[in-house]
């Protein structure tokens, strides 16, 4: 994926300084993993792997973002990672990062793919339903999986959803907290 520097200058933003989480963050080596070859399906099955391997870096922050009110939950956790951290695409190297790595890069930034984890891991520890989101979009290479986030399912009861559950959307890439406009979506849970 070419990714243009004006498209990530365009999504620039003045971070807040989030010292009073660097404490409870953990400070880990940080190495990118490099998704190698594969489609957008590979690189989420990849993502979910990482989602429980480092939840546990988030155990801290969670509870500080926690809502009984999904849309409010959501509202804190796209807030949190919007102000805190850069978003940077990757372009052609896909890289992912934990959590904690995220955190450490928050002024370089990251892409979708690490926010998206940072998210989950969020969730998981909180134990809400919620999904890894990938789409085609309208706007950018309509036919491709370029884009993924996160969806809070606003039904926490259910076993498994429909396509076309209500959710409420963590997507922290864009500066409001909506829904891309898309040509097909994907969850995975």
């Amino acid at each position: 994926m070419a990714v243009t520097q004006e498209h990530n200058a365009s999504l620039m933003r003045k971070l807040k300084s989030g010292k009073q989480y660097d404490k409870i963050i953990p400070a880990v080596s940080c190495e990118s993993t490099d998704l190698g070859w594969g489609d957008t399906f590979h690189t989420v099955d990849e993502m979910r792997d990482w989602i429980s391997k480092y939840a546990w870096q988030t155990k801290k922050i969670a509870p500080l973002l926690y809502s009984h009110n999904l849309e409010v939950l959501a509202d804190n956790i796209y807030s949190f990672l919007h102000d805190h951290i850069q978003y940077n695409a990757d372009g052609d190297l896909q890289q992912l990062f934990s959590p904690a790595c995220a955190w450490s890069k928050r002024k370089k930034g990251i892409d979708c793919k690490s926010y998206s984890v940072f998210a989950s891991a969020i969730l998981t520890n909180l134990g809400i339903n919620h999904a890894i989101r990938q789409v085609r979009q309208t706007y950018y290479k309509p036919d491709y999986w370029t884009h993924v986030y996160v969806v809070i399912y606003q039904d926490q009861n259910q076993k498994s959803y429909s396509k076309n559950a209500p959710t409420y959307v963590i997507d922290a890439t864009k500066h409001q907290n909506q829904e891309v406009n898309n040509l097909e979506k994907h969850d995975l849970m």
